[in-house]
């Protein structure tokens, strides 16, 4: 039997410059449930029923969800969506696109 206490998150790392030059951002893994709502977030975004601001929204909920600090824990949180739909799309772009693909790196970083 697989000893799941020894699981570890994989975190990828994420290019944010434009909202922050010094700060390390990390795509995570994520859990079944973190998942499932990834995928009503993307559900969101992707509707083309729905207004720019409320396709925003979804979008930047799983940028959220997904992005953290070195240590694990979120960078952003709800409170701040309003601020982030001011800011440059490319590092929720960018989140998107890895977590579609988890194999996906950020090659910006290669830039950077």
């Amino acid at each position: 039997m697989l000893d799941l206490t020894k699981s570890r998150p994989v975190l990828r790392e994420v290019n944010i410059s434009e909202w922050d030059p010094d700060a390390k951002a990390f795509v995570k893994d994520l859990s079944g449930l973190e998942y499932v709502l990834f995928r009503e977030y993307w559900n969101v975004y992707c509707n083309q029923d729905l207004t720019p601001d409320e396709r925003a929204e979804g979008a930047l909920n799983a940028f959220i969800l997904a992005v953290v600090g070195a240590d694990g824990q979120p960078l952003t949180n709800v409170t701040q969506i309003g601020e982030m739909k001011n800011l440059s799309f490319r590092p929720v772009t960018r989140v998107l696109a890895m977590l579609l693909d988890p194999d996906r790196e950020d090659d910006s970083l290669k830039k950077s």
